[in-house]
């Protein structure tokens, strides 16, 4: 298998976990897999500016589903491990997202 169809491939399995996580497998490890798949495909040379978008786009819809149950649920208000975990990744939706950004201002120039 070559670089480009592992990091092809790779980058399909993380938004297809991105697209399906719920509130009971939001956890540490999904976190830090999720951080580490990212960093892993930003450093790869075979990873296209479709795929960034792709990237963003799937890690912006996963924090604002999980924003959103985070203000309506009324199991997760008070639970402690959900929020840890969910600043976490708010802080990696927010590199994503300034990656993303300059990665397509570079693009632009």
């Amino acid at each position: 298998m070559s670089k480009r169809e592992l990091v092809k491939r790779l980058a399909g399995f993380n938004n297809k976990c991105l697209r399906l996580v719920r509130t009971y497998n939001f956890n540490t490890t999904f976190v830090e897999q999720a951080r580490h798949y990212y960093e892993y495909l930003f450093k790869s040379q075979h990873f296209p500016i479709k795929k960034v978008l792709d990237m963003r786009y799937y890690f912006s819809t996963c924090f604002q589903k999980m924003s959103v149950k985070a203000d309506m649920d009324e199991k997760l208000v008070d639970n402690e491990v959900f929020h840890s975990n969910f600043a976490l990744f708010k802080a990696l939706h927010a590199e994503v997202e300034t990656q993303a950004n300059d990665l397509i201002n570079r693009e632009r120039e």
